[in-house]
């Protein structure tokens, strides 16, 4: 399996905005810079984590993105399925393989299917984000 340059973008930004100060809004162009990001194709993928309500949208000269959610409630596929649709298997209908054993392919993919999904709903970001550093006493 291949994520997409998207999906990893937009795991990178969820993260990024994890690891800033929350509720302070962080521009696009800062997100960008700091994730060696093309700023217009990050612009894209915010929009999308934004109408799923992963991350929330700013406007104005203060504005930027902040998470939508705390970081341990968003999953991978919550982000997967925010910039690439729903994680499905799918087989062509003209595969050439007898009814019968098309029929089967069929199923045990949707197995596949199925059992991917749980399991990418089971990986939480915040899993994957850097620790928290250590404040000083």
């Amino acid at each position: 399996m291949k994520f997409s340059r998207t999906v990893c973008y937009a795991v990178q930004a969820v993260l990024l905005l994890s690891e800033s100060e929350p509720g302070v809004p962080v521009p696009c162009r800062e997100l960008a810079a700091r994730g060696a990001m093309p700023e217009r194709f990050l612009l894209q993928i915010l929009r999308q984590l934004v109408h799923r309500g992963i991350v929330r949208s700013t406007r104005g000269t203060e504005g930027g993105y902040t998470l939508g959610k705390p970081l341990p409630s968003v999953s991978l596929l919550d982000v997967i399925e925010a910039v690439s649709g729903p994680l499905e298997i799918t087989v062509a209908d003209d595969t050439g393989l007898p009814k019968d054993a098309h029929a089967r392919l069929i199923s045990a993919l949707e197995r596949v299917s199925t059992n991917s999904r749980r399991q990418f709903e089971s990986i939480k970001l915040a899993q994957i984000a850097l620790p928290a550093a250590p404040t000083e006493a």
